[in-house]
């Protein structure tokens, strides 16, 4: 079975203010969710977008090489969010434009 992750991050003048995630995935995939999403808080959404797979593992430590993934699939999915996040800004100014 895969693990399978989704991050939302809140945001405020281009700021992280809040971000939270829901994992099917094991613990190890809980805890780097939870520390991508800790790491993004207060971070501009550029900063938090350049959160990666060493990021979290050097957060936390380390993991075993067998958890490793764990750590790149949290720091990919946040930054899916923030890609989403950034699509959907440019279309309001877009659809603000075109008023």
């Amino acid at each position: 079975m895969r693990d399978t992750m989704q991050v939302w991050v809140r945001i405020a003048n281009d700021v992280a203010v809040d971000a939270t995630f829901w994992t099917d995935g094991c613990g190890t995939s809980v805890v780097c969710a939870s520390a991508v999403t800790i790491m993004a808080k207060g971070k501009t959404l550029e900063q938090a977008a350049r959160i990666d797979q060493q990021s979290v593992l050097d957060e936390l430590g380390g993991l075993p090489e067998e958890d490793r993934h764990c750590a790149l699939l949290a720091a990919n999915t946040q930054r899916e969010a923030i890609g989403c996040i950034r699509s959907e800004s440019v279309r309001k100014v877009k659809d603000n434009a075109d008023v």
